[in-house]
């Protein structure tokens, strides 16, 4: 989830997506 909150702080809500995915 840390990471997820990493890629949402950069702007890309849809690579949160996929990294939540991943």
């Amino acid at each position: 989830m840390k990471k997820n909150v990493l890629v949402l702080g950069s702007g890309g809500r849809e690579h949160a997506m996929v990294w939540s995915f991943k």
